[in-house]
Formats: C-alpha cells, structure tokens, sequence
C-alpha cells in the first residue's frame, strides 16, 4: 500500500523540485499532500494473487523515451544512458537483494536464508 511517510512525502517534494523547470503542474487544492499510485490500463485486468513487492526505481517518460529513472536501492539520479544500461540495472538488483535478503522472482520476492 502507499503510505503517507516523511520518506515517501520527501521523494515527492525533491522529484516536484527535479521537475520544475520541465513540468507545468496542475494547480493544487490544498498543500497536504495524499500519495497515491496510478496504473493506466486497457481492458479487465485478470486476478493475481497477492505478492510482496519493492520499488527499485521510478522512470521518468517524456514523448514515448525514457527521460530520467530515480535508482530508490543506490539513492542515484540516472540519466537516459543510465537507466536504458543493462549492467547499471543488474547492479540495482543484486544491491537491493544484498541489502534486503530478499531475491526478486517472477511469483514476488523469496526470503535468502
């Protein structure tokens, strides 16, 4: 679930600022910021079971190309090259699954013992 954390509401504050100078942003009804996630869609979506999942990196997409990605395992500002660059990503992972214990797989994510 998406929580109203100081980390979440910090990512939020410091993307807006990274945007600014590229984005126009819609007018806001009040400063108290509501964190929400989209998925955009065609069609019913079939029935999954419910798996643990894990935001390795947000993406950035300006007219149909990757623009920018945020890496949240190395805490680094990836620029096209970068986020499009196999290695840098298998990097990521295997970061992510040192530091978590955790090995992504296909069904969700399996606890290393």
């Amino acid at each position: 679930p998406v929580i109203n954390c100081s980390e979440l509401l910090q990512f939020d504050n410091c993307l807006e600022q990274i945007l600014s100078d590229d984005v126009q942003f819609v007018k806001k009804l009040n400063n108290k910021k509501i964190p929400h996630a989209t998925i955009n869609v065609e069609g019913e979506i079939p029935p999954y079971p419910k798996i643990e999942q894990y935001m390795l990196r947000l993406t950035g997409i300006k007219d149909k190309k990757i623009w920018f990605s945020w890496d949240f395992v190395t805490q680094k500002e990836l620029d096209r090259e970068e986020s499009l660059d196999q290695s840098k990503w298998y990097q990521t992972v295997h970061q992510f699954t040192e530091k978590s214990r955790l090995l992504p797989t296909r069904k969700g994510y399996q606890k290393i013992d």
